[in-house]
């Protein structure tokens, strides 16, 4: 593997750790989904020291809450695993502040998330390669990609599918009275039911996760633990070294060159001096929130933006922390009028007794998160590709200023596949430990609110089929008296959460707004420095971002380490784009996204389906 090496320093300007600087052919910023994918890859392409910084902890065996996959509900939100971000106040959503949940560890959020594995439908990706002009991100050059994470076990896996890659996904049984009248209603309603989802995204079927014998596995599980403790090199120690609390403050440039970045290791207590590593190559995977959060302290950015938080300007860089895009999330819920389902499970003594039978046999309700089936629908006849996305539970959770399902019950959660609104991340100021502005404009576009309205009356429709019928006990939420558009923009208004995917805040592309340069990942007019996490994703794929950002850094190791890449694959004509489907502006930008759509309308609390 071909990297440029760091120069060495005199030793009168060596500072950090033990009095030295380090020198590594690659330093990786965060070992979260994607900074252990690319890690670990750069290892095996034969780079000689290789490290990871993670601003997180490790993640042992013994933590029930991150390996047991019901431990979910718990570990989001607990802040050893969770950075627990707030956003700012959501102008469309009567000025609510969201909770923006993301992974506190080695593993980053792979060791919170859902474990939902979902490649998205080949028209995201191929819209990726009309955004930005190169052809090799579209969804034909990405399958092989795709086949080197998936270690699919499922029988019913097509045959794109790989199974013998590095990340164990395992299909969910989604058996039962509910899940069995989920699928029929599905079929009653006019959508597909799918054996493999991952195959074709076009209807319903049964979830995958990243799971193994009814545990959680992370991404750094996959990609990073076995050269911690297995390979070793030739001088009888392994190329790969995590640092685990090590919190980056700044990336250094020099010569108009990124050559290396600094930062501290806490003890739990306080943190340390600071240190600094020199590197041949520094990628940047901190996540959608952090890592535009360090570009702007490092003086990469906005001049004016910079100037006025007071940073010194290094790189002039217009469109970092800009084009945030997020899915926006609500549920619809029933009450069921039979004891079916997981609900019976929420009691303190069940919840316990569910952990002990895990710990003991790795099986049993513990086991599973209870989101096991769901997938993509289209709104209407003449959709040219899936627009919502759905995930059908008989686990039913409280919705904060609703009504609760007592007893038994069962649920969608559902949101528009593809948003126009754009937000953005900024600095709240120049201490590296203080969280970023969040601001994500949230239904600032029509054509969200719209979709909103779509994807809702979807839902119902599905839920009405007859195939419920011997279950349903009546919606509880948002309510039979919801019922008009307005009724329904302000229902999700009042009680949407995000999706999870936070994507595009230092995006690929040729455009005046791009980052990064779509053929290297690597930062437009900065060399040595490259960004693999979602932040470079330019359009949000329908679905969980999980699948696409690994993919995305499979793909940067073999640009990285200069290996050719793999030949594309012929995919079946139902999973590709439709033509049309993602309408673009010569400058990249969605037809229906106005220029200043990122800046929300001021003042406005929402409520009305007008702009």
């Amino acid at each position: 593997m071909a990297v440029h090496r760091p120069a060495r320093i005199p030793a009168a300007r060596r500072g950090g750790a033990g009095g030295g600087v380090e020198h590594v052919d690659v330093v990786v910023v965060g070992g979260g989904s994607a900074g252990s994918v690319v890690a670990g890859r750069l290892v095996e392409a034969g780079a000689s020291s290789v490290l990871v910084l993670e601003a997180g902890g490790p993640v042992h065996p013994w933590d029930v809450e991150v390996r047991m996959p019901l431990g979910m509900y718990r570990a989001v939100g607990d802040a050893r695993y969770d950075w627990k971000y707030v956003g700012e106040e959501e102008p469309w959503l009567f000025r609510r502040r969201i909770n923006h949940p993301r992974g506190k560890a080695l593993g980053g959020s792979s060791a919170i998330n859902g474990m939902l594995y979902q490649r998205g439908h080949a028209a995201d990706y191929d819209g990726w390669a009309a955004m930005t002009g190169d052809p090799s991100w579209d969804y034909s050059h990405l399958v092989p990609y795709f086949q080197r994470v998936e270690a699919a076990t499922a029988r019913s896996a097509g045959p794109t599918r790989g199974r013998g890659g590095a990340h164990v996904l395992t299909q969910d049984p989604a058996a039962g009275p509910l899940h069995e009248a989920f699928f029929a209603a599905a079929r009653q309603a006019g959508h597909p039911v799918s054996s493999d989802p991952n195959e074709v995204q076009d209807g319903v079927g049964r979830f995958e996760k990243a799971q193994s014998h009814g545990r959680r596995t992370t991404a750094a599980d996959a990609y990073l633990t076995k050269h911690l403790g297995g390979q070793r090199s030739g001088r009888g120690r392994s190329p790969l070294r995590v640092q685990c609390h090590a919190l980056v403050t700044r990336v250094v440039v020099e010569g108009g060159r990124a050559v290396g970045v600094r930062y501290r290791v806490s003890d739990g207590r306080s943190a340390g001096p600071e240190r600094e590593v020199r590197a041949g190559e520094v990628v940047l995977a901190a996540g959608a929130f952090a890592t535009p959060q360090l570009m702007l302290l490092s003086g990469i950015g906005p001049r004016d933006e910079l100037e006025a938080a007071g940073v010194e300007v290094v790189h002039h860089l217009p469109g970092v922390g800009r084009d945030l895009q997020d899915h926006l999330g609500a549920f619809v819920q029933h009450r069921s009028s039979r004891p079916v389902g997981a609900n019976g499970i929420k009691g303190r003594p069940q919840l316990l007794s569910a952990a002990a039978r895990w710990l003991a046999l790795g099986s049993g309700p513990g086991a599973s998160t209870h989101i096991e089936a769901g997938g993509f629908l289209r709104t209407t006849p003449d959709a040219l590709a899936p627009d919502a996305t759905v995930f059908f539970s008989s686990l039913v959770w409280p919705v904060a200023g609703m009504p609760v399902v007592e007893g038994h019950g069962y649920q969608l959660y559902a949101y528009p596949g593809r948003v126009t609104s754009r937000g953005s991340v900024t600095l709240r100021s120049t201490d590296p430990a203080a969280a970023p502005v969040i601001r994500n404009n949230y239904l600032s576009t029509d054509s969200d609110r719209q979709a909103w309205v779509r994807v809702l009356r979807t839902v119902r429709e599905l839920l009405s089929q007859p195939a419920f019928e011997p279950f349903d006990g009546g919606e509880v939420v948002p309510g039979t008296h919801v019922v008009t558009d307005e009724e329904i923009l302000s229902f999700v208004q009042r009680t949407a959460r995000t999706g999870l995917h936070p994507t595009s805040t230092a995006r690929m592309g040729v455009d005046d707004a791009a980052v990064l340069d779509p053929a290297t990942l690597g930062v437009h007019g900065l060399p040595g420095l490259r960004v693999v996490d979602a932040s470079a994703i330019p359009l949000m794929p329908n679905g969980n971002s999980y699948a696409p950002v690994m993919v995305l850094a499979e793909k940067a190791a073999d640009l990285i380490s200069g290996a050719a890449a793999p030949a594309p694959v012929r995919v079946p004509e139902a999973a590709r784009a439709v033509p049309g489907s993602l309408p673009l502006l010569p400058d990249g930008r969605l037809a229906d996204v106005p220029a200043d759509a990122a800046d929300g309308p001021p003042g406005v609390s929402g409520g009305s389906l007008a702009s």
